[in-house]
């Protein structure tokens, strides 16, 4: 799925299908009326945070002094402090848990680019562990003749 632009995906399987885009005007998020992205849930507050696109295409986000806060990833966010975002970060409204996609892709963020070649360098040693480790169990397998053997030949 091409993204649409920088969004904010619903990652909680009750929000899967949701997402948030990051518009030009800012996004003000709550559970109330007269907000931009309604969120009804309860531990949402009626203009709980507001989400904005800068012109140089950054994002930020910024809680709007509500009840049980935002949390950039393990982080409670301080009402009124606008907190930028990178591409994977987990958003978390009261108990409503997003993740954000700046549009670009996955290695957008350089923390994420290094983990996965991480990944694919751990899996490339442990395939080349397994296949000299088969190797060398065949290799016992198969008869050989011993010494003795060899000489009354």
């Amino acid at each position: 799925m091409k993204s649409r632009g920088p969004e904010l995906v619903g990652w909680k399987k009750s929000l899967r299908e949701q997402s948030i885009l990051f518009t030009a005007e800012p996004v003000i998020l709550g559970s109330g009326n007269g907000v931009t992205y309604q969120l009804k849930e309860p531990m949402v507050s009626r203009r709980h945070a507001e989400l904005t696109l800068h012109s140089d295409g950054t994002c930020s986000v910024k809680d709007l002094d509500s009840l049980n806060g935002t949390r950039l990833n393990k982080e409670k966010l301080r009402s009124e402090r606008e907190y930028r975002l990178t591409h994977g970060d987990s958003v978390f409204f009261g108990d409503q848990w997003f993740r954000f996609d700046n549009g670009r892709g996955l290695f957008t963020n350089s923390m994420l680019a290094w983990r996965g070649i991480a990944v694919v360098v751990v899996a490339l040693a442990l395939l080349c562990c397994l296949k000299y480790s088969l190797k060398m169990t065949s290799s016992s397998d198969s008869p050989q003749k011993s010494a003795e053997e060899n000489m009354n030949e």
